[in-house]
């Protein structure tokens, strides 16, 4: 059971089953693991020049097939290791972007740049698109060839290449133009359209994407822009040949285009609708210029998203797009099934107004951020304004993107307007926190907690979560012990400094915002996910703070749960001990060699951030000892065979 399901009395019916997948109620962590600083690999230690990178890389396409499976080898190894990633980075995005690279090395180094494309301890992109990388006409109209040549291996060169470019947004436009020219090149045959057509829809996405600049794609006249409409009336008869066919895809593509560039807008529809009135058009000619006047209505999309448990080990938590449902604005729209009509008669790019709904009831609804669905547990609604033909296809390229990407920035929305309001987050916010992508929700909460005071909440609200009854910031503060990245720690020390986190009571005696830093530090595997942090760690151990509020004095009807309850000895986990033992674990010991002994908080367990106690004080003052030691000769003392001084 997770945190986000222990939470779920808080919010009734806008209860969140979050299913984490990272908790697991059950043992304490295991005693010891492989210590972090093991002997590194001999690629590790033997130097690489930026000429020996080049040279396994040309050697991807050796005529051997133990030279090929060598070197791609070793350049995995060598993504593998920081130093190496500038230089690798370089070199392969001068391979990968070379049209003539043959197809065999491009198989070989796509799992590398993948792997350089998303760190996942950072979600920085290892391969950074360099800027003012202009190509020239003549480059584009080279490529614009080479999409329908007759290798393999050159058009598989020149896809590369156009989608490099096209990350480029100034050279968007010039590609678009060139590609829509090829496409209406009257000697290309449907074979070569075939070749053409997904990249000319990528750039027509990323054209779509971008400022609507009038300038680039030049002027359409009022003759053209008929000739156009005129070609789209004719009836289907008429497409006797391949060529025809072509015009009047043609055709459709520039009318929609018209229709995207805001200057033409009106003249557009106008034209559309004067075609419309006059006589002698077919059933499907009538369909054909119909559905392009539909463009010129303002609308807007209700997206659906849903907590996925399975998909817990995400960036994004389990936060997953489940679909949409398209609406024109004023207009009640009666789905198949449904009891009522969906009907929003006024949205801008903050609020939409519904008046009738299946899952929403009247009211104003905010757009372009998440809020919880008012009927069904672990959902979510998200309101798109799509006010003019150009937002409405942008939004189509738009829902083919990357959805992990789609997420988290919904995600930084959602949070920016949650912290915009400076106000206390209502209990299905704070659930909606374990659904959002992890490094957006730890970069928010501590300039949240700094703008916004704490309260507790009410007892029967609070009172059956893991944590007592917690305030809202603590109650966020599980959250984060939940799923915080090293993201939150600076903001998050901040708070604890300033005090701004309401302290345990007796009703929720837990001091979540040190368990949380506490937590998040013991999910650390890597050191560049946060360099600093067996210093931290160490920094802690001398303090004996205790986690848990003792509850000597506790009255029957204070405790919440047998965890609550006062233990034999009244022993309790403090900050030191517990930080002392997420060290010893770091470096492959064992907590019990230096005395620490775990203390059963089931909380604290399901956090993953067992507490601990020294069972002798010296021990405490022992476990310092080492790591001065350590600090001072660290290739002196192996982590993992260090004595402890008794």
């Amino acid at each position: 059971m997770t945190i986000s399901r222990l939470l779920a009395p808080l919010c009734f019916a806008f209860a969140l089953s979050l299913a984490s997948g990272v908790l697991t109620a059950g043992e304490p962590a295991a005693e010891a693991t492989a210590p972090l600083d093991a002997a590194p690999s001999d690629a590790a230690t033997a130097p690489v020049s930026e000429q020996q990178i080049a040279t396994l890389l040309s050697q991807l396409d050796s005529e051997n097939f133990a030279v090929r499976e060598d070197a791609a080898r070793r350049l995995g190894e060598l993504a593998s290791l920081p130093r190496y990633l500038a230089a690798l980075a370089a070199n392969l995005r001068r391979v990968s972007l070379d049209p003539a690279t043959s197809f065999e090395v491009r198989t070989r180094i796509a799992p590398i740049l993948e792997q350089l494309r998303a760190e996942p301890s950072s979600g920085k992109n290892a391969l950074p698109a360099q800027q003012g990388e202009a190509p020239t006409p003549e480059e584009i109209d080279r490529l614009a060839a080479a999409l329908t040549d007759d290798e393999y291996g050159v058009r598989v060169g020149a896809i590369a290449r156009f989608d490099w470019l096209l990350r480029h947004r100034e050279n968007v436009p010039q590609i678009y133009a060139t590609l829509k020219r090829r496409m209406a090149d009257p000697t290309l045959g449907e074979s070569g359209r075939r070749d053409i057509a997904p990249v000319l829809e990528r750039a027509r996405g990323a054209w779509l994407l971008g400022p609507d600049d009038e300038a680039v794609l030049g002027p359409v006249s009022d003759e053209q822009m008929v000739a156009w409409i005129d070609l789209l009336a004719m009836p289907l008869a008429a497409d006797r040949d391949d060529r025809r066919r072509a015009q009047r895809r043609q055709a459709e593509q520039e009318v929609l285009d018209l229709l995207a560039r805001a200057a033409y807008v009106n003249k557009v529809a106008q034209a559309l609708g004067e075609r419309l009135a006059k006589p002698g058009l077919t059933d499907d000619a009538l369909q054909r210029i119909e559905n392009l006047l539909h463009w010129t209505k303002p609308a807007l999309v209700a997206e659906f998203w849903f907590v996925d448990p399975s998909a817990g080990n995400t960036s994004t938590g389990e936060l997953r797009h489940g679909g949409v449902q398209y609406l024109l604005v004023g207009v009640p729209s009666l789905g198949e099934g449904a009891e009522r009509p969906s009907h929003f008669d006024r949205i801008d790019d903050r609020e939409a107004h519904c008046v009738s709904g299946n899952a929403l009831s009247e009211g104003n609804y905010p757009v372009g951020v998440l809020f919880p669905h008012p009927q069904q547990e672990s959902a979510f609604f998200h309101l798109v304004n799509l006010p003019a033909p150009r937002r409405r296809m942008a939004y189509e390229h738009y829902l083919r993107t990357d959805e992990e990407q789609r997420a988290r920035d919904l995600s930084r929305r959602t949070l920016e307007a949650i912290a915009a309001r400076k106000s206390p987050l209502q209990p299905s916010e704070i659930l909606m926190l374990g659904a959002v992508d992890r490094e957006e929700f730890s970069r928010f909460v501590g300039p949240y907690f700094m703008a916004v005071d704490d309260t507790p909440f009410e007892i029967e609200l609070a009172a059956n979560t893991p944590a007592g009854q917690t305030s809202r910031h603590g109650l966020i503060c599980l959250m984060l012990a939940d799923r915080g990245t090293p993201t939150a720690i600076p903001g998050l020390l901040k708070a604890i400094e300033a005090k701004r986190i309401l302290p345990p009571t007796p009703g929720g005696p837990c001091d979540m915002p040190w368990i949380a830093a506490l937590a998040i530090a013991s999910r650390v595997q890597e050191r560049r996910e946060w360099p600093d942090v067996d210093d931290w760690l160490a920094s802690l151990v001398p303090r004996t703070e205790p986690l848990v509020l003792p509850r000597r004095n506790v009255k029957p009807e204070e405790i919440n749960s047998e965890d609550d309850a006062p233990e034999i000895g009244e022993m309790y986990p403090d900050l030191g001990a517990t930080a002392a033992a997420i060290l010893l674990r770091r470096h492959g010991i064992a907590p019990s060699v230096y005395g620490l002994e775990p203390i059963g908080r089931q909380l604290l367990i399901h956090v993953g951030c067992q507490g601990h106690r020294f069972t002798q004080a010296h021990q405490r003052e022992a476990l310092l000892e080492w790591w001065g030691d350590r600090q001072t000769a660290p290739s002196a003392t192996s982590a993992a065979t260090a004595s402890p001084r008794r």
